[in-house]
């Protein structure tokens, strides 16, 4: 919902009324309307088995948006709204921070209830910023239908949910408030049609939680939602209500430097292409180097257009001078636009800080992803990523702690594939990419040479990724044959990895999906009428799921220990951003050596493998400095 402050009506009453009617929720809805009805809500939740609840606001950022009420369902078919703040006339609503709002959260607190809610994570990030924490563990529907499909075609709103397990064809939220620049608040909504609307949701929230947990329990996913995904929601609630200090005044040299510098790298293109174009269109760009320069065409995209994807261009950097110009234009224009010039206007006015929004339901693997903006793809190997980083700072007096798991996907492959070779190098503590550098070139350790080493890391991580013989002979240059005889050498030295590839292929191939340490699955099609392509595809994604599935889980665990080690200590530091296999925390000032520590124990101790996990700190006054 956005909060646009327009002030005036779309809809005549007969028009909403007909939209409420396609509801095709049978749910009864009540108002409460005065105190005495509100303590008997209140007391209702003591005999609850279940509660399911929802917010209605005036938009969609947690950060940003302001409660205008709340509905609540103890039973199927029945759903009661509260409203919140000024509603205008004589209306009651609750009022925030009043003694009504605090035996709220007493109620919540103590009722035996099951809490449930849909994205529970914007819904417990509204009520928090509102006075009003949850700490108890919230069934979130959309965060359990994931993990049951997490390939749905259809989506994780709640809408689609109560349309395909309940029959319900529910309103939309644009049902109400409507579209684009004439969308009303959610607050400008009659109280009259808002009811309704929210009780519904509620309604419809209790309902998908009988349907969701019998599916959960046929698929043995009670684990990972109870023990990973559920507790994580309010550690990611307070990320995202933390967010991150930026130096702005460095972003902005930086714009002013990159757009500069922008200008000029232009003006070399078009000299080199002999006229001006538009750098940043595809077609235009394909033409100008393969018709105008003419680069030797090694990749066609789908639509037969020779490639200019970044891979592309990069194995044609040394074929004519404007290649590199072109990978500069377009690392500058995307770190202009989404960085430098973009982020100072998305920090909040009130907290004078970033907020990102992480996501549990969207990766298939279980990584979490960032958005709004996206934080997890700011570049770190080039010098421009870093000085991006640079701009992300601690809160006065504090230091930014980077901690990031040491190469975690192999220690999970060691410990997947029972492989003692493997588990022998993270035991001994060993360089394990110049140990495999040493197996598949068959020369003492100490002799192998950095290049060596470099080969070796490439494989290694390639296995975890289910990589083969051709990919790492496209990757490398070397000849097909020869890529086959690295790859047949590696799996002599470490024949236990090659059992398990082979059991997940199978696994994939004979029951149609493979999962992860906690159960996470990743479900597959029928491979018979495929092409072989396809199959290879679909058993690199299988390999893949299980080693980089359970790595997201590590990470989320440890998530949820640190939160719970940093909450219980007293501490002011604060865990802001998850990147992949690395924490970033901004530490207050006098914290650094003890929240060090406690970030150590708990990413080393988050889940016990048969493989130690080993993590790299580091400390300093800027992400990058820190990294």
């Amino acid at each position: 919902m956005s909060d646009s402050g327009v002030q005036l009506s779309l809809f005549q009453p007969s028009d909403m009324l007909a939209m409420s009617s396609r509801a095709g929720a049978p749910t009864q809805s009540t108002r409460i309307d005065s105190p005495e009805a509100f303590a008997a809500l209140l007391r209702s939740f003591d005999g609850a088995a279940r509660l399911a609840f929802d917010t209605e606001t005036t938009g969609v950022d947690m950060t940003r948006c302001e409660l205008i009420g709340l509905s609540f369902c103890t039973q199927p078919g029945f759903g009661t709204y509260v409203p919140v703040g000024d509603v205008g006339g004589e209306t009651w609503s609750l009022r925030i921070g009043t003694a009504e709002w605090e035996q709220l959260q007493v109620a919540l607190r103590h009722t035996p209830a099951q809490l449930a809610a849909h994205n529970a994570k914007y819904d417990l990030g509204v009520l928090k910023r509102h006075g009003l924490p949850i700490r108890r563990l919230v069934f979130d529907t959309m965060i359990a239908q994931y993990a049951v499909a997490p390939l749905r075609r259809t989506g994780f709103g709640l809408k689609a949910l109560a349309y395909d397990h309940l029959g319900w064809g529910m309103s939309e939220i644009a049902d109400l408030i409507g579209h684009g620049n004439r969308q009303l608040s959610m607050r400008d909504v009659p109280l009259d049609w808002v009811v309704p609307y929210a009780c519904a949701d509620a309604d419809a929230t209790f309902r998908l939680v009988d349907v969701l947990s019998s599916q959960v329990e046929a698929l043995g996913l009670q684990h990972l939602l109870n023990e990973v995904e559920f507790p994580l929601v309010p550690v990611l609630v307070d990320m995202e209500l933390a967010g991150v200090a930026i130096d702005t005044a460095n972003l902005a040299a930086l714009s002013g430097e990159w757009t500069t510098r922008l200008r000029a790298v232009e003006a070399a293109i078009f000299h080199h292409a002999g006229r001006a174009f538009n750098v940043g269109s595809p077609q235009q760009l394909s033409k100008v180097l393969y018709q105008t320069l003419g680069l030797p065409v090694r990749i066609r995209d789908d639509d037969s257009v020779p490639s200019t994807r970044a891979y592309t261009l990069e194995n044609l950097r040394e074929s004519h001078p404007i290649v590199p110009y072109v990978l500069e234009h377009r690392e500058l224009s995307k770190l202009l636009g989404t960085y430098a010039d973009a982020l100072p206007g998305m920090i909040n006015p009130r907290t004078g800080r970033l907020h990102t929004t992480f996501n549990q339901a969207v990766v298939i693997t279980g990584r979490l992803s960032s958005s709004h903006p996206n934080l997890q793809n700011i570049p770190i190997t080039s010098e421009l990523g870093r000085r991006v980083r640079q701009c992300f700072v601690a809160q006065s007096g504090g230091r930014v702690l980077s901690a990031d798991y040491s190469q975690v996907e192999l220690r999970l492959l060691a410990h997947l594939a029972d492989d003692p070779v493997l588990r022998g190098c993270f035991e001994r503590d060993e360089d394990v990419h110049a140990s495999t550098a040493a197996a598949v070139y068959n020369v003492p350790l100490s002799s192998v040479t950095p290049e060596q080493r470099a080969f070796a890391k490439r494989i290694n991580f390639g296995i975890c990724y289910g990589m083969g013989a051709y990919s790492l002979a496209r990757s490398t240059g070397m000849s097909e044959m020869q890529a086959q005889n690295f790859i047949a050498q590696y799996f002599r030295r470490f024949s236990r990895v090659k059992v398990w590839l082979d059991g997940t292929r199978r696994k994939m191939s004979r029951e149609h999906f493979v999962a992860t340490l906690y159960g996470r699955r990743r479900p597959f099609t029928d491979m018979t009428e495929q092409t072989a392509v396809e199959q290879r595809r679909a058993e690199r994604l299988a390999i893949n799921h299980p080693v980089q599935g359970t790595a997201a889980e590590v990470i989320k665990i440890a998530m949820i220990k640190l939160h719970a080690g940093l909450t219980a200590g007293g501490y002011r530091s604060l865990l802001t951003l998850q990147v992949h296999d690395e924490l970033v925390l901004d530490v207050a000032p006098g914290e650094t050596e003890a929240v060090r520590e406690l970030v150590r124990k708990e990413m080393e101790t988050a889940v016990p493998l048969s493989v130690p996990l080993k993590t790299e700190i580091g400390i300093g006054p800027n992400w990058n400095d820190a990294k």
